[in-house]
C-alpha cells in the first residue's frame, strides 16, 4: 500500500466510505448525485426525527410533527 506520512492511503481513500455513507437496502451502489441526494435525505430525516419541543411553534417543529405523522404506520391504517 502507498503510505502518506504513516497513513494507509487505501484506507484513507476507500476505507471510510461505508462508515460515512448509507447504501439503501434496495441499491447495490451509489453514484455521485445519488450519494448527494441520499445524504441530503438522510440528514433531513435525521433532523426531523429529533424530539419535538412543545414550547416552540416554529416551522421546523411543525415539519417534525408532519413528518412523524407520515411515518407513524399504526395511525396510517
Amino acid at each position: 500500500m502507498i503510505s502518506i506520512q504513516g497513513e494507509d492511503f487505501n484506507l484513507f481513500a476507500c476505507g471510510n466510505f461505508l462508515s460515512n455513507n448509507r447504501i439503501p437496502d434496495d441499491r447495490t451502489s451509489l453514484d455521485t448525485f445519488g450519494d448527494l441526494r441520499n445524504t441530503l435525505s438522510f440528514r433531513l430525516s435525521d433532523q426531523l426525527e429529533q424530539p419535538i419541543d412543545p414550547e416552540k411553534k416554529s416551522a421546523t417543529e411543525n415539519a417534525k410533527r408532519y413528518y412523524k405523522s407520515c411515518i407513524n404506520e399504526s395511525e396510517l391504517i
